[in-house]
């Protein structure tokens, strides 16, 4: 049994728990009702439990023999099941909590990984390593593109060109992908319900420039087969920066889930009739 399913059969437990002791109780005050009824029967005219002094202790002694048999056993049950649902609840509890520690262990493991990041002169390090590889992305972008018709300049052109940056610093971009992948991969197979809280703590970690990195990543030999359906599962491209994109006209082979609540706005972009001319100069300098 997964972790999903193991979640799932603790959640249909407690549910279950608490629905078997709801019965119960319901079941052992209806057999009070019924045995009060039977030993002590109302006056047909007061409509009063007829007790009198001819009530015998052998009358309340068989009363209480039957409240013990049926009602107490009864509450008994339901006293069970609600132990059943707590010692269940705290299994859940347990679970999450081992779960959150491992969780933000991962993540400051990778935020040490970014931190530790160098570009192989030394001069860049940590999270300025993304800035200086966005302008060599830039960079070999329009120097692939200069020549081309605008029908060539496409999203697939623009990842072509991520894909050399990449094999130029696979000692940095591989290492930091691997690590990322991991753990978006621990959320998604893990038994929490709110994924997607998680993932989102994972995505406000992320620079301006690592967003960019993650867009192209996902479309990419490197991370289309098994990262691409995450990033489109948990919206890890939510509040990016379209404009730091190649050419944000492009149309993008995302679905709209992996934008989240910025769908709308990359869809409008990618229907605007503009070239990447227009948006990079082909000469002059590059703007980051």
């Amino acid at each position: 049994m997964n972790l999903n399913q193991s979640e799932k059969a603790i959640k249909a437990g407690i549910w279950i728990g608490i629905f078997a002791a709801s019965v119960c109780v319901f079941l052992g005050f209806n057999e009070w009702r019924l045995g009060h009824q039977k030993f002590f029967p109302r006056n047909s005219l007061t409509n009063q439990p007829s007790l009198t002094t001819e009530t015998t202790s052998n009358d309340w002694g068989n009363y209480g023999s039957y409240l013990q048999g049926t009602t107490a056993s009864l509450w008994a049950l339901a006293a069970f099941f609600l132990i059943f649902v707590a010692f269940l609840a705290q299994q859940q509890q347990a679970s999450r909590q081992s779960f959150e520690n491992h969780f933000f262990q991962l993540l400051t493991l990778h935020n040490q990984i970014v931190d530790d990041l160098r570009e192989l002169d030394g001069s860049k390090q940590g999270r300025t390593v993304f800035f200086f590889l966005h302008d060599k992305l830039e960079q070999t972008y329009l120097e692939q593109l200069d020549g081309k018709e605008v029908s060539e300049d496409t999203e697939a052109f623009a990842v072509d060109c991520y894909e050399a940056v990449f094999r130029l610093h696979q000692d940095v971009l591989g290492h930091y992908f691997r690590n990322l992948y991991h753990v978006v991969k621990f959320v998604d197979e893990s038994a929490v319900v709110d994924k997607k809280r998680y993932t989102s703590i994972v995505r406000a970690q992320l620079s301006t420039f690592e967003h960019v990195f993650l867009h192209y990543n996902g479309l990419s030999i490197y991370g289309r087969e098994r990262f691409k359906p995450l990033i489109e599962r948990y919206s890890l491209l939510e509040n990016m920066n379209p404009q730091l994109l190649a050419n944000p006209n492009h149309q993008s082979a995302y679905s709209d889930d992996a934008f989240g609540e910025d769908a709308a706005e990359f869809r409008r972009l990618s229907t605007t009739p503009a070239s990447a001319q227009s948006q990079h100069p082909r000469s002059g300098s590059t703007s980051t």
